[in-house]
């Protein structure tokens, strides 16, 4: 029981950490990153974490296997997580401690 109220202690402290990093990044600086991921990428994540869809339903959009939909938005969501971490780095949003994603 002690480590899981520590997990989750630890886990409000990076969300708080988030939040704030988050509310410091302004629409231009999102959008922007979205715009730098390669097409390949960059539809997997629009469908999914702006309209909600899917993984079945993407794959049978794009017509690709659900395991490449998979694939594609993992390393689209962690391209983004990259770009945004570096706006933020820029903007000095991050803790000193902020390890590069």
């Amino acid at each position: 029981m002690y480590r899981r109220l520590g997990s989750e202690e630890s886990a409000d402290a990076a969300r708080t950490t988030e939040d704030r990093v988050l509310d410091g990044l302004v629409e231009s600086d999102i959008k922007r990153a979205v715009e730098s991921l390669p097409e390949n990428f960059r539809i997997p994540v629009l469908l999914a974490d702006l309209e909600g869809l899917s993984y079945q339903e993407i794959a049978d959009i794009l017509e690709i296997p659900i395991g490449t939909v998979m694939s594609r938005l993992h390393r689209g969501r962690k391209a983004m997580q990259k770009a945004l971490w570096e706006f933020a780095s820029k903007r000095g949003l991050l803790p000193e401690n902020a390890e590069r994603p």
